[in-house]
């Protein structure tokens, strides 16, 4: 790592957090935010340079937007993608075609979702971009009854079967769902015309 840089960016990042607190105007404040935010930023670029254990992403990628940030600023090179945290699949899959373009690994990361949310999973996860080891569950770790007639289980080789019926390839036990509600609302549209 080039000291001198180094020692400049934390000098820059050091000050520009204070100014943030010593600054009365709020416009100061704010841009010595930016600022801060900006050394920061600058450290990811330095640290990556270094490492040999490529550094993920996790919790900071909540959109598409902040995946593409990270790999232009190449502050990373894997990145976890949970379809829950960043908007959905196809905001899950944005971020996969993404980082398959750009030959950046990606791996697909679990929420404790029910059967209906894991099968989600297993699809997104069995994309080509998905390289790496998720942390995709079976089902009978987290629940006794899960609200889909079928159940995820570990294979001897640690992978999970990617569901081959249509849609995400689950059947919803309604009456399963029935058992855990806890309260209804029905919403009747009416079209004026």
């Amino acid at each position: 790592m080039e000291w001198g840089i180094f020692l400049a960016l934390t000098a820059v990042t050091v000050t520009s957090a204070l100014a943030v607190i010593i600054h009365r105007n709020p416009i100061y404040s704010a841009v010595a935010l930016v600022v801060t935010l900006l050394g920061l930023g600058g450290y990811y670029i330095l640290l990556q340079a270094e490492f040999v254990t490529p550094i993920c992403l996790d919790e900071s990628i909540l959109s598409p937007r902040h995946a593409r940030q990270a790999l232009e600023m190449g502050a990373c090179r894997v990145i976890n993608i949970k379809a829950g945290r960043v908007g959905g699949l196809s905001q899950a899959l944005a971020i996969h075609d993404l980082c398959h373009a750009q030959g950046v690994p990606v791996w697909c990361g679990g929420m404790l979702e029910t059967g209906v949310g894991r099968a989600a999973n297993l699809a997104l996860a069995s994309l080509p971009g998905f390289s790496l080891p998720g942390d995709i569950s079976a089902s009978e770790r987290y629940y006794v009854e899960d609200i889909t007639h079928q159940r995820f289980t570990l294979n001897p080789d640690s992978t999970i079967t990617v569901p081959d019926a249509p849609g995400l390839g689950v059947i919803v036990d309604t009456q399963a769902v029935e058992r855990v509600t806890l309260k209804k609302m029905r919403l009747d549209l009416k079209r004026e015309t």
